[in-house]
């Protein structure tokens, strides 16, 4: 049996009329006024709209814009502390524990809050943990903003954990309630992630379809609005549409071999690549290098191949989520398999397999279960290879990988 290598299919994740101000609870005049000047700043021009409110007498009105804002900052600062607790956790794990704490005690009722703190969990690879977060924060709320928000976010943490029938479920949901809320960029985001299921389980034709779709929509967005923001927004959603497109481009010439499917993919990940980089996203182009590394691979282009994964591996160094990481690190040892310096590769898929957090994304861990068998193969370690190959037929049968375990059948009867 010829053990080979398999490539990754995913380097590929939302405010009494007139009369004399009254003054409640002991405040003095002069503490109110010297609030009022401070509040004077163009950023808080808020602070003075909800004065004016209490001056007209409408205290219902002042007290909605003061709970809507109080709900703003606090999920502001829980936002801010978990960013800084995946800092922290660079130079000490106990230390951003306690900053995850910290940003729990803000709200901890709040579903925007607790949608935040799912999403940092996952970044982590903590997906049973980031679902249950998940759960609770759709259970703390009967709004469809929030469901939509959710269900989105459900379909990438099961996307990403291979589990892609529960992913494609809560994707259609969630594309369901972005159109009855008009929520465009909500839409074109949950239609890419559906795009990005159906080429990891093989139907590239509906991939395509509903990409497309996603492409279509996000010009039509970028066309009905000038303000600039949201434009820039919408255009980096394009490019991770782009470098969906060409990941199902790829797996069609897997099974037809026409060259003129990979050379469509590379275009479009040239579209990607420009569209990020005159945006300034430089954190976000390491997806596409990966993926545009591999498609010169498969155009047999060395010089491009190590250009693009190099760039792909030292961008993830210092950025990216924990999947990034652990992908640009398979493609490394990819890399060196490809040139038959299968002692190197090993050095990156060992590391890669001696990781625990490897096992909360099942498809890259079959991945580099066979693509670590092809190189043992190729070593002389034929026990090792036969091992390893044993194994990611049975992760991928658990997982319901469909096409991971034809190929591994497919290597099996050869």
């Amino acid at each position: 049996m010829k053990i080979q290598k398999q490539s990754s299919g995913d380097n590929c994740t939302n405010i009494l009329a007139g009369g004399d101000v009254h003054v409640h609870n002991h405040v003095s005049l002069q503490c109110l006024q010297t609030t009022i000047e401070r509040m004077e700043h163009p950023e808080l021009k808020i602070h003075k709209d909800i004065i004016e409110l209490i001056e007209k007498g409408d205290f219902q009105s002042a007290q909605n814009c003061i709970d809507e804002l109080v709900g703003n900052l606090s999920l502001k600062y829980s936002s801010e502390l978990l960013d800084l607790a995946v800092i922290q956790r660079l130079i000490s794990p106990e230390k951003s524990e306690l900053l995850v704490t910290r940003a729990k005690k803000v709200a901890p009722d709040d579903p925007n809050i607790l949608n935040v703190q799912a999403l940092f969990l996952m970044d982590l690879g903590n997906i049973s943990e980031a679902e249950t977060m998940f759960f609770k924060a759709i259970n703390a709320s009967n709004k469809d903003e929030i469901k939509e928000k959710i269900a989105g976010n459900l379909g990438v943490l099961y996307k990403n954990n291979g589990n892609y029938s529960k992913a494609v479920d809560n994707l259609r949901e969630a594309i369901k309630l972005a159109g009855k809320l008009r929520n465009d960029i909500g839409l074109i985001k949950h239609l890419n992630n559906l795009g990005a299921c159906y080429h990891n389980i093989g139907e590239q034709e509906n991939s395509l379809e509903v990409l497309q779709s996603a492409l279509e929509n996000s010009n039509k967005a970028i066309d009905s609005t000038e303000d600039i923001k949201t434009r820039k927004i919408v255009k980096s959603i394009q490019a991770s549409i782009l470098t969906n497109i060409s990941i199902s481009l790829k797996n069609k010439f897997r099974k037809s071999q026409d060259i003129e499917l990979l050379e469509k993919a590379k275009l479009n990940l040239e579209r990607a690549i420009d569209i990020e980089e005159s945006l300034g996203n430089k954190e976000l182009l390491g997806r596409h290098y990966g993926n545009l590394a591999e498609i010169y691979r498969q155009l047999n282009d060395k010089d491009k191949h190590e250009k693009y994964v190099k760039k792909c591996f030292d961008l993830f160094e210092s950025s990216g989520t924990l999947k990034d990481r652990l992908t640009s690190k398979m493609n490394m040892g990819l890399f060196f398999s490809d040139y038959e310096e299968y002692s190197e590769s090993l050095r990156y898929f060992e590391e890669l397999l001696s990781t625990s957090d490897l096992k909360n994304f099942p498809k890259l861990h079959v991945l580099t279960l066979i693509n670590a068998s092809h190189s043992y193969q190729n070593t002389g370690l034929t026990g090792s290879s036969e091992k390893l190959i044993k194994e990611a037929k049975i992760l991928a049968e658990n997982h319901g990988l469909k096409y991971e375990v034809e190929y591994i059948d497919s290597l099996t009867k050869a």
